[in-house]
Order: structure tokens, then sequence, then C-alpha cells
């Protein structure tokens, strides 16, 4: 018998908090992942999404949405509800999603590869550089393309620009679509097929 978790189809998110002014350890870093944490926590919440599962291990920096939810109502909510909330906060926040197999782990935490992709996404050098590239935004949303294709609809289209994020060292490439709520992307992108 094996003895491997059962991997599981699910929605996964990631994010990474940044202090404004740019990366780094110290208490404005730590102050800005508490506010972060705070934020999404409490959009959740307003959302009926107090049961995501957050893990553990990683600072509750990534999370699997719980079965059954509307996904296409959900993404668009949260990421419009973080919006609204981070605005007030002094913080920049990367926030990516990812739809595929992730196991269960022990000590509250998960595996698979959903979840390392969702972890890379949310830590990549296109998320960050669009942070950059608009200071005065506080959110930045990128969608693989799966969820891209299933849920982007639901969201300014028009907005999104097309990004591809190098993978492990096989040279593997993931095209994701990045949105910055309120910041029109200068390489705007339509549905098409």
């Amino acid at each position: 018998m094996d003895d491997k978790p059962p991997g599981i189809r699910r929605l996964c998110v990631a994010y990474g908090i940044d202090a404004p002014g740019g990366r780094g350890g110290g208490t404005g870093q730590a102050a800005a992942e508490r506010r972060g944490y705070m934020a999404f926590v409490e959009v959740c919440a307003s959302l009926g999404l107090d049961r995501i599962l957050l893990d553990r291990r990683n600072a509750g920096q990534l999370g699997v949405f719980p079965v059954g939810i509307d996904e296409p109502q959900v993404v668009p909510s949260l990421v419009e509800g973080l919006s609204r909330v981070l605005a007030g906060l002094n913080v920049r926040f990367r926030l990516a999603f990812h739809e595929g197999v992730m196991t269960l782990l022990a000590a509250g935490g998960y595996g698979g590869k959903a979840i390392a992709t969702v972890g890379r996404l949310a830590e990549s050098k296109p998320l960050r550089a669009v942070l950059a590239e608009y200071p005065g935004a506080s959110l930045a949303v990128l969608l693989s393309a799966s969820v891209f294709e299933d849920i982007g609809p639901q969201l300014p289209v028009e907005q999104f620009r097309r990004v591809e994020i190098g993978g492990p060292a096989r040279g593997l490439r993931d095209v994701a679509w990045i949105y910055v709520p309120g910041h029109p992307l200068s390489a705007s992108v339509s549905m098409g097929t």
C-alpha cells in the first residue's frame, strides 16, 4: 500500500508582502507582513472564506481554497476586497493564483506541483517588476494560464499583461497574466483563442 497522501485538485493562492521602498528585513518589513496578513485574513473572512486552509509552515503565505466555492465569483471579490483594504495600508502585496493537484502534509502544510507553482508565481520577477513599475500600487495579481482562462473574464481583461515565467532548470516556462488594480498595464491583452 502506498503511504503517500492523496492528490487533490484545488485552487491555490500564494502571496508575498514587501514594505514600501523595497524588500529587506527589519521592523518595517515585519510590520508590513503583519498588516498584509491581517488584511488577507480579514478580506477572506468577509467573503465567507474563513475556511481557507493556510499553510502554517509558511506564515500563512500559501493557501488552499475550500471545495465547492464559486471560483469565478470568489477570485475577483478577493482581488477587489484586498485592493480596497490595502489602499489604506503601507504595504506592497503580490498575489498569485494557480489550480492543480496538491497534497495535505503533516503539521498543517501542503505539497505537490500546484503548491510549488503558485509559490514560484508569487515570488516571480515579473510580478515583483510590475510593482516596481507602478510605485503607487499596493497590489499586483498574477493568474496562471488555466485560472486566467476560467476567471479572467470576470476581471477587466483589457488591463492584463501576458508574461512568461521561467521554470525549473529543465527550461520550462509558465504563461501567466498580471493585473494591477487601478493601473492599466502598458501592454494589454484580449481573451482571444
